[in-house]
């Protein structure tokens, strides 16, 4: 490895002294548009210095990361595949290609080009850190905690790599771990809203419902249009009785992002709670209209259906529901008592029995008792799911 560097280092100038110099002041003049957030003017320049010189590998990799900065994912992976072609041990042009299948969810891929860049350089940070984030959406934890452990080891002040090291112990249950990692991350970069928000998360896990409220105003008062952090400190409030509280949380999400399904769903749970029947109908059925495959807010709905003595649209509701998830217990033993207030008897304990073979307290107290219990039909409310931020470099 020692005589290597030197040996690659001398490489890349032989390249870099055979490219013509209208082509090094174009790409210098891609990489100033670039930094200044100008892509097309950058994409334009690094596109004539690749006309005068075709194997410039650094302005089809540069060229490659102002595609992927507009979204254009395919350009981008064709422009990094390209910089590796002409130059097999360019190390970032393999950073930046993983990043963009990583994007594109081609996961295996994207363990290949992190693999290549670390081989090529085992003192990346950032590599390790964004593999780290692979295994992630992969779902191997464990994995992944080997590389955020790899990537802090290299550089001690990496905050995203404590955050998502964070993130890992949150998935695996470990919500004192996960604190601790949110609050490292915190303590290097201490306007770091995410953390504070997933800090928040962790808290609420723990039931720790003070220091929840307080991460996420933390969190807002770094970024006042952190529309999730909004959501899920009014799902605290919420859950502390504090509805008013809840309430203008929800109105603030939903008007930074009128798109948040959950914000509308938490919203109809509260009016649900007040008895506000018309309010929740309406935030059910927006919920439902931005994400037809959530089952929570169709079973809400058709649980307002059940108390209204609507027992024909309640019944299609919880149907909707279980086709959906198959397993949803409280659906499934809403549809009994449903079938039951209509008289049909055998599907109502056809119902009641697959909720009591999920475990449905209700159901199994319903079939013990011929059915003579006062059934009160609830809703549930959901937090909102949160996917780590991911930082993406050129």
């Amino acid at each position: 490895m020692k005589t290597f560097i030197p040996i690659l280092i001398l490489f890349l100038l032989a390249l870099y002294a055979c490219i013509p110099d209208k082509a090094k002041s174009y790409y210098n003049s891609g990489v100033a548009y670039y930094n200044q957030g100008q892509y097309d003017s950058a994409i334009a320049n690094f596109t004539a210095a690749i006309n005068i010189y075709p194997k410039y590998a650094a302005a089809y990799n540069y060229r490659g990361s102002a595609y992927k900065k507009q979204n254009k994912l395919d350009s981008a992976l064709a422009d990094f595949t390209s910089a590796i072609k002409i130059n097999q041990l360019y190390e970032n042009a393999y950073y930046n290609r993983g990043s963009v299948y990583s994007l594109k969810e081609m996961y295996d891929s994207a363990l290949a080009d992190f693999n290549i860049a670390i081989k090529i350089d085992p003192l990346d940070d950032y590599a390790f850190e964004y593999r780290g984030y692979v295994y992630d959406q992969m779902e191997k934890y464990q994995l992944a905690l080997i590389d955020y452990a790899s990537a802090i080891e290299i550089n001690p002040n990496y905050a995203e790599a404590y955050n998502n090291r964070g993130f890992d112990y949150y998935e695996l249950g470990k919500y004192k771990l996960a604190v601790e990692e949110y609050t490292f991350a915190i303590r290097i970069k201490n306007n770091y809203e995410t953390a504070y928000y997933n800090r928040g998360d962790a808290y609420l896990k723990m039931n720790n419902n003070q220091l929840a409220i307080s991460d996420f105003t933390f969190a807002i008062k770094i970024n006042s249009e952190f529309s999730k952090a909004y959501c899920e400190r009014g799902y605290t409030y919420n859950k502390i009785g504090e509805r008013d509280l809840a309430i203008a949380d929800y109105n603030a999400s939903i008007k930074i992002n009128p798109l948040n399904p959950t914000a509308y769903y938490n919203r109809g749970s509260v009016y649900d709670d007040n008895n506000e029947f018309g309010l929740a109908m309406a935030d059910y059925k927006m919920a439902i209209s931005l994400d037809s495959e959530d089952e929570n807010p169709i079973n809400n709905r058709g649980v307002i259906y059940y108390k209204q003595g609507n027992f024909e649209l309640a019944i299609k509701d919880f149907q909707s529901a279980i086709e959906i998830n198959p397993r949803m217990k409280a659906a499934y033993n809403s549809l009994g008592n449903s079938y039951n207030k209509l008289g049909e008897r055998e599907l109502s304990i056809a119902n009641f029995k697959i909720a009591a073979d999920l475990d449905e307290p209700d159901a199994i107290t319903a079939l013990k008792n011929d059915f003579n219990i006062d059934y009160n039909p609830n809703h549930q409310n959901v937090l909102y799911l949160k996917k780590k931020k991911k930082k993406k470099l050129s």
